[in-house]
Parts: C-alpha cells; sequence; structure tokens
C-alpha cells in the first residue's frame, strides 16, 4: 500500500476529537502487511528466475571457456590459478590433477616437472621453471613461448582491476614453420642470386634498384648509383648494329619496369669501367601485388660478349674456308689456261726468232703468264691446295741463309738481328715455301718501317697444352718450333688486325701489291699443320709468330706429352690483363699453382686495388694495354708506391723485339705469349725470388 493512501486511510480512521477507531487502524495495518507480503513474493520470483538465468549464462560461457581453440586462463593478484581451460592444458601438457584452484602458477611447474610431465625439458629444472615464469607475466603483455616439445605459443596477458589477470596462449607453430620455411626460401633464392654468373637486378615501381648480385655490380656499378643522371652519362646502351642508341624509355629493362615483358632483348653496354663493350641478353618481368597493381621488375643481364667473340671468329674461319675453296678452284683452272698459254707461246717465240718485233711480244706474253703462274701459286697457297713437299728442317740455319738474301734487298736502313734458340728443334714443314713465307714477311715489314727500323727473328721451342691450345685457338696440343718475325714499323689499327691474312686485302697503294703475301703465309703455315699468330700495337710495331710443327719419332712425342712437375707458391699475385680470355687463362695457372690472385683489367684497375690496401708480392701485368698507362708505367707507378713488390712482364711480342725497341731496359723479366705453365712457373719464382724489384725510376 502506498504511503499517500495509508495516510488518507488513517485519517479517517482518527475521530474530529482525535479519537483513533481501532477496528479500522487494524484492517489497516492487516491490508498493508499482506500486500507487502505479496511484493515480497514477486521479488523472490523475480530474483531467483534471474538467479537461475546468470547460472545458465555462467554454463554456457563455461562450456565456450572449455571449448575454444585458445588456451584461456585466470590468475588473481598473488599470481594462483582462478580458471583455465583444456587447451591451455594442452599447450603445457598439464594434466587435470596437477591444477588447483587457488594454486599458485610456480608450484603447478614444479609439481609437473617432479612428476615428469615435461620428460623433454632441458637444463635445470629451476632454470627451465623461472624462464617459464619470465614469460608468463611479460612486462611488454604479449610474448612468444617455445615450449620444450617444440611447440610456440603466444602469450597475451591483460591486467583485472583487482590485480589479476586473464591469458591467452595461441599456438603459433605452424605459423612459426611456415615463417622458418619462407626464411630458409629467401636464404635459398638469395644464394642462387648472388652465386648466379648471369646480372640480377630487383627494381621497384620507381625505377630504384632494392636487390642486386655481385655479378650485376661488377658489371653495373655500385647499386645506389645504377639509374642515377650520372650513371646514364657514363653507361651507354646501344641496339645490336652497336650504333642506334636506345633512349632511356625504350631501354629493355625501363620497359620492363614499365610492365612489359622481355624476352632476349639484346643491347651493347658501352662503360667507362668496361675494357670493352659488353654484349648482354635482357630477359625481364614484371613484378605485381595480389591486385595486379605493377611494384616493380626483375631483370637479368647475361654477358654474351665472348659467344659473340666466338661466333665471329667462326665466321671469319668460314668465310676464309669458303675463300680458300673458291680461290683454290680458280687458281686450278687457271693453271690449266696458263698451261695451253705457256706451252704456245714457246711455239711462237720459235717462230718469231727473225721478226724481232714479235719476240718481243711473244717475251712480254711469257712474262706476263710466268706472273701468272706465280700468283696462282700464292692462291694455292692460300687455299692451302699447293703440293707440299715437308721434311726435317733446321729453321734456324733456314733463317741464316733466308737472311743473307734480305739484306741486299731490304737495303741499309733496315737492320736485321738474329735471335735463336740454340736447342731448337727441327721442324717437318717444306723449305722452299718457308722461305718464301719469310720473304714475304720481311717485305711487309720493310713496307711498314719506310723510316728505316729494324727486322728481328727469332726462334723458340714450344708444347702447347690444352689450356693454351683454347687460348690461341684453331691449332692442335703438342710440340712446335716458333719463329717469331718483329718489325719496328708503324703497326697495324685494330680494325684491320682481323682482315689481314685474306686474299687481295691491302693496304698499299693501287699497282703496290697483290694482297696475297699473308695470305699465301697463313695458308701454307696452316696446310703444314702449324698456327700463326698477330700481335701488332699502331705505331709500335708488329710481330708475327710462326708455330711449325715438330719433326720427332713418336717415342719422343710420348716423352713430351708426360707431365713434368713445375714449382709452384703461395704468395699473392696482381694479374693485369685486357683480355678476358687470357686473364682467365693466367688466373687458372696460377691458382693451380698454389698462389692467391687478385685480377685486374687495366692499369686503373690496378693501381685501384692498390691504392685500397690490397696486399700482393708480385705484379704480373701485360706490356701494351689499352689506356693512357701501359704495364711499363704500372710498373713505376705501383713500385712507387710498394717498393718490395716485383714484377715480371709479358707480351705478345718477342722478347728480343722489345727489348730492342726500348719498351723495356735490359734485366726486366718479360714472359713472351703465348706461355707453357711450367714457363710460367719458372719465371714466376724468378721474379718472386730476386733479390730486388725493378727498378722504380
Amino acid at each position: 500500500m502506498h504511503n499517500r493512501l495509508f495516510a488518507k486511510q488513517l485519517a479517517k480512521a482518527t475521530k474530529p476529537s482525535g479519537e483513533v477507531d481501532l477496528e479500522m487502524l487494524g484492517n489497516l495495518v492487516t491490508a498493508a502487511y499482506e500486500e507487502a507480503d505479496r511484493d515480497r513474493r514477486r521479488t523472490d520470483r523475480s530474483i531467483g528466475l534471474m538467479v537461475e538465468e546468470l547460472e545458465k549464462t555462467h554454463a554456457r560461457l563455461l562450456e565456450a571457456f572449455e571449448v575454444v581453440p585458445e588456451g584461456l586462463v585466470m590468475f588473481d593478484a598473488e599470481d594462483r590459478y582462478v580458471l583455465w581451460n583444456k587447451r591451455y592444458r594442452q599447450i603445457y601438457g598439464l594434466s587435470g590433477d596437477l591444477i588447483a584452484t587457488g594454486q599458485r602458477f610456480e608450484d603447478t611447474l614444479r609439481a609437473g616437472m617432479k612428476l615428469g610431465q615435461y620428460p623433454e625439458a632441458v637444463g635445470r629444472e629451476e632454470e627451465w621453471v623461472a624462464e617459464r615464469l619470465a614469460d608468463h607475466r611479460h612486462p611488454a603483455n604479449t610474448a612468444e613461448q617455445h615450449l620444450p616439445n617444440d611447440t610456440w605459443i603466444r602469450i597475451e596477458e591483460r591486467r583485472t582491476a583487482d590485480g589479476g589477470s586473464i591469458g591467452v596462449r595461441i599456438d603459433i607453430t605452424d605459423l612459426k614453420r611456415r615463417e622458418a620455411a619462407e626464411r630458409r626460401n629467401v636464404e635459398m633464392l638469395n644464394a642462387i642470386i648472388v652465386a648466379m654468373a648471369d646480372a640480377v637486378l630487383v627494381f621497384d615501381e620507381h625505377g630504384k634498384v632494392v636487390v642486386s648480385n655481385p655479378a650485376a655490380e661488377h658489371l653495373f656499378g655500385e647499386r645506389h648509383a645504377i639509374g642515377t643522371v650520372e650513371w646514364d652519362r657514363s653507361y651507354k646502351r646501344f641496339m645490336p648494329d652497336g650504333v642506334t642508341q636506345f633512349s632511356r624509355s625504350e631501354s629493355p629493362t625501363n620497359r620492363s619496369i614499365a610492365g612489359e615483358p622481355i624476352d632476349n632483348a639484346e643491347v651493347i653496354l658501352h662503360a667507362p669501367n668496361l675494357a670493352e663493350p659488353k654484349h648482354l641478353i635482357i630477359n625481364g618481368r614484371p613484378l605485381r601485388d595480389a591486385d595486379g597493381r605493377r611494384k616493380g621488375a626483375v631483370v637479368v643481364y647475361r654477358d654474351i660478349t665472348k659467344v659473340r667473340e666466338t661466333e665471329r671468329l667462326l665466321r671469319q674461319s668460314q668465310k676464309m674456308d669458303a675463300i680458300g675453296q673458291l680461290t683454290g678452284g680458280i687458281a686450278h683452272d687457271f693453271n690449266n689456261i696458263l698451261t695451253v698459254i705457256t706451252g704456245t707461246i714457246e711455239i711462237l717465240a720459235d717462230a718469231l726468232e727473225e721478226k724481232p718485233n714479235l719476240a718481243t711480244i711473244a717475251k712480254l706474253i711469257a712474262e706476263a703468264a710466268d706472273r701468272g703462274a706465280d700468283l696462282t701459286r700464292c692462291l694455292l697457297a692460300f687455299a692451302r691446295k699447293q703440293p707440299l713437299q715437308p721434311r726435317e728442317t733446321d729453321v734456324n740455319t733456314l733463317i741464316l741463309d733466308t737472311t743473307k738474301l734480305l739484306r741486299l734487298s731490304l737495303g741499309e736502313q733496315i737492320e736485321i738481328e738474329s735471335m735463336f734458340d740454340d736447342g731448337a728443334w727441327r721442324a717437318l714443314v717444306d723449305q722452299a715455301q718457308l722461305s718464301t713465307a719469310l720473304l714475304n714477311l720481311a717485305v711487309n715489314a720493310r713496307d711498314a718501317m719506310s723510316d728505316g727500323g729494324k727486322l728481328v727473328f727469332e726462334t723458340s721451342n714450344e708444347v702447347i697444352d690444352d689450356v693454351a691450345a683454347r687460348t690461341l685457338g684453331d691449332i692442335h696440343p703438342g710440340s712446335y718450333v716458333m719463329i717469331a718475325v718483329s718489325d719496328t714499323g708503324s703497326g697495324i689499327p685494330a680494325h684491320l688486325r682481323d682482315k689481314v691474312f685474306e686474299p687481295f686485302f691491302t693496304t698499299k697503294g693501287v699497282g703496290k701489291g697483290t694482297g696475297l703475301g699473308l695470305s699465301m703465309v697463313y695458308g701454307f703455315i696452316k696446310q703444314s699443320g702449324g698456327h700463326v699468330k698477330l700481335y701488332s700495337e699502331e705505331g709500335k710495331g708488329t710481330t708475327i709468330k710462326l708455330y711449325l710443327p715438330r719433326a720427332m719419332l713418336e717415342s719422343e712425342e710420348a716423352a713430351v706429352r708426360e707431365r713434368v712437375t713445375v714449382p709452384g707458391g703461395h704468395e699473392t699475385v696482381l694479374v693485369v690483363e685486357d683480355d678476358a680470355l687470357v686473364r682467365t687463362y693466367v688466373l687458372a695457372q696460377l691458382k693451380s699453382l698454389g698462389y692467391i690472385t687478385l685480377e685486374a683489367a687495366n692499369a686503373a684497375e690496378a693501381l685501384a686495388i692498390t691504392e685500397q690496401g690490397g696486399s700482393f708480392d708480385l705484379l704480373f701485368t701485360d706490356v701494351i694495354m689499352p689506356g693512357s698507362m701501359n704495364g711499363r708505367e704500372l710498373a713505376g707507378e705501383v713500385l712507387q708506391r710498394r717498393p718490395d713488390v716485383k714484377v715480371l712482364f709479358t707480351s705478345g711480342y718477342s722478347e728480343n723485339a722489345l727489348l730492342q725497341q726500348g719498351r723495356l731496359e735490359p734485366g726486366v723479366l718479360l714472359l713472351p705469349k703465348p706461355y707453357r705453365k711450367a714457363s710460367l712457373a719458372k719465371l714466376l719464382r724468378e721474379a718472386l725470388e730476386a733479390r730486388a724489384p725493378l727498378n722504380a725510376a
């Protein structure tokens, strides 16, 4: 009953005199009590329903708490267990009887240790428990834990208002294993990229290099510089013709970055740090994210410079063979014609003895026929179809006899010198043809020395092994007698050196040469089973080396092929050689002898190694190199910085020609090209064991 209603009823029970009607008051109190009892019962029923609902909700929460895939746990402020689920026990390997409400976390772990719940644990129990306790209440509220059973979990802790905590244990073992597998894949990919001989660059969508392997940095320079304005100015990209330059947008690399797949695009690269232009094959693929948006590109550059050079040499060889076949056929038929001409002119000459005017004409015809016969002999020599009569020949004696004729025909302005190996082997060669070849070389040398000079003949024994044969090209391994013919003339320009052995090629004026002299020498030596090698530098002279097969018995050949022990060493050698093939050969030979090697393609690279503190005991350098500094000048610069370094020179010119032309002073060590491993090893030891290095002055 409400208070106002109760007050009104109470007022009615009070008489005007102030006297209370007791009966009415009793009825009023009874009614109020009954109303209050009904309210209490209604309240009790509501509370019961609420408690029942809360119990149901609690049961559902406990059920959900138990079946969630993550481990759940609650601790009070004293680190005692309040609540935990089944997954929590599974993660830590805790049986149901090990955990009790109100039990401390530390005590639970120690109990598990003692009961053998953790047989795979490593180390002392106290250390293991301390480690788990340290991870259990991580100050950052999140931590990763590696359990002894190789399970990884992530712990997330949140403090409650009463100082306790609610924790989640998430099994991240699969994630960790995937991450480890991904790391292994990345490491393997990085190792593959680093080991690749091809240059690899990875660009982002803005064209900036984000990944580069050593081959790429060797070719293009440091990663941060690639693609900059300064880099573009120094690195020029040309089309396969070597003349037409790519614009920036047309270059295969930039097209790939722009999203275009690139397959086998050929580019010729010119750069200051490259000794020669590089022929590159480029393959590129754009990189895209999951939504297909362009994110950059990966580009692979394959250096095919050596392949292109090999193809050029093959085409040159095929061309020479084709010309030889054609020339031989023409010469053969022309000889048949000349046979008729010379035979009939003799008949005419006899019939015209009494007619002087006509006899003179017949004589001119005969002389012209003789010149034609000489021409066909040269053509047949080039075509390797001339009849040869090879026999054992003392090359030293033959050269001496030849020089007697040369002294009269070359003139006094040409000085002739012979430097012979007294132990030179006998060569198996046609003596008459060899004399003719030497005469041709001498005449060419004379024409190159219009103001006079020196002509040097030199002989030596050479054993060509497999590696040297590959370096020289087109020669079989074996024993050879080498004849070097060197002059101090004008030299041959680089763009003409590959053509000098072609028939009818000549740099002389009209009527001053047939262009068959060197081609005849080339064909004759090849037909004899030998090899010709030319070394020339414009303005500095020419050396032509003839390799003639040695005449010897089969037993002698076997003896020559026996492996010879050569001296090695452990010192460090800096090899400076502009020819990449020769440099690779030298480095391989030095390593096989036990030496540590450094390499440089030119004098600038060698000086950079010296300036950067590279340590080496011997400088092994070519004498003639491209650039502003030759090998002799390089040695002087190195010795000013490293007075104790020893020096060994090498050159395609013969030693005596170099010395007489004033390029090297007497007393220096020079290893002529090509050289055998034994010669290299011997001179290396001789240079390294010399008492004092070359005087830098």
